[in-house]
């Protein structure tokens, strides 16, 4: 007696527990006789609509296509700063104006993130050395106003040009 697997229909053996086409597992394989077909289902017809009923639509607008997914590329690194090139960026920022705005060009403009974050860097060191002055010179203020010592920078000037002659 032949027996069939119910999930795809290959003959088995007998004794087969497992299907060898498919794989289904089968505790008890029902023979060949056993197994009875599917009722075919028909779907009821339907009334047809009176013309009273009918509703008219506009056809449905397509959808736009969606965007084409970007292909997965590796990131695009940042070209690498040499030795000399961090050396005469240096020498740059320490012009002091024209510096200055080249250090915030490169701060904020700049697409190679190498640069753009040497560029901060040099920033944050000008706000930080910026913030101690002024602390210093708040400081100084305090100091000559508690001990009630006043400046003589006239004095001071002069005492400056015999020290340094050729300043004159």
């Amino acid at each position: 007696m032949s027996k069939f697997c119910t999930n795809c229909g290959e003959t088995l053996e007998d004794d087969a527990v497992f299907c060898p086409e498919c794989g289904a597992r089968f505790d008890t394989v029902p023979a060949a006789e056993e197994v009875e077909p599917a009722p075919e289902v028909r779907p009821e017809p339907q009334p047809e609509p009176r013309p009273e009923q009918v509703q008219y639509t506009a056809p449905p607008t397509p959808a736009p296509a969606p965007a084409p997914a970007p292909a997965d590329a590796p990131p695009q690194r940042s070209k690498e700063i040499s030795t000399g090139g961090y050396f005469w960026l240096m020498l740059l920022f320490a012009i002091p104006v024209i510096g200055f705005f080249a250090m915030l060009i490169f701060a904020f403009a700049v697409k190679n993130k190498n640069l753009r974050n040497f560029a901060r860097a040099h920033v944050v060191w000008i706000v930080v050395a910026l913030i101690i002055a002024i602390l210093m010179w708040i400081a100084l203020k305090i100091a000559l106003k508690v001990t009630g010592t006043e400046i003589d920078w006239a004095g001071l000037f002069e005492n400056l040009k015999t020290a340094f002659p050729s300043w004159n």
